[in-house]
């Protein structure tokens, strides 16, 4: 439908006619561009509201613009048509080409050259290699995790030796808390006899 010859067929009909079908469809792009078009042509005095409000459902603005603006747009939009097919799918694709692939000037050579050529990204991985003498020993690993809490769940796992162990280093660690650390190492060895 060429909408820059509706002008002339707008009128107060058609108009109620336009706000039937919007309310029977109200997702209806069309109608709802027809509608506000039927307005803009009547100078209704909701004119306003409904072009705002019905661009909402309008996908492309700029054609709903040019619409309500009369501005004519010359584009030709054709149908779309493959531009080329691919036989063997299981095997090398062979391309067969149509005359208006071939006549735009060599735009698609690299797309064929690539559905030729079929090239592949490999990933290669560098293996990071770790000496041992880099990672830190268990001793040094238990020094770093040293806190009242792994202390006390020593403590209630029945390890009372780590635990003790984790209450001295902390002690030397926390000199103004000593005094508590030393009541819970008492506790432990009590607990031990």
């Amino acid at each position: 439908m060429n909408f820059t010859n509706l002008p002339s067929q707008f009128d107060k009909d058609s108009l109620a006619l336009f706000k039937d079908l919007v309310a029977e469809h109200p997702y209806c792009s069309t109608l709802r561009i027809l509608l506000a078009k039927n307005h803009q042509e009547l100078n209704t005095v909701e004119k306003d509201r409904i072009i705002k409000d019905n661009a909402i459902y309008v996908p492309d603005r700029k054609k709903y613009f040019d619409i309500l603006h009369n501005v004519s747009n010359d584009l030709i939009i054709q149908p779309a048509t493959p531009f080329y097919s691919v036989d063997n799918p299981g095997n090398e694709a062979d391309i067969n080409l149509s005359e208006s692939d071939q006549k735009n000037d060599g735009k698609d050579d690299l797309i064929n050259k690539f559905l030729r050529e079929q090239p592949r990204i490999s990933a290669t991985i560098k293996e990071d290699t770790v000496d041992e003498e880099d990672l830190p020993s268990e001793t040094e690993l238990e020094q770093e995790f040293v806190s009242e809490i792994l202390a006390e769940i020593y403590w209630k796992q029945g390890n009372h030796g780590k635990a003790i162990s984790i209450y001295e280093k902390l002690s030397l660690k926390n000199p103004e808390k000593s005094r508590f650390f030393a009541t819970q190492i008492e506790k432990i060895r009590k607990e031990i006899i």
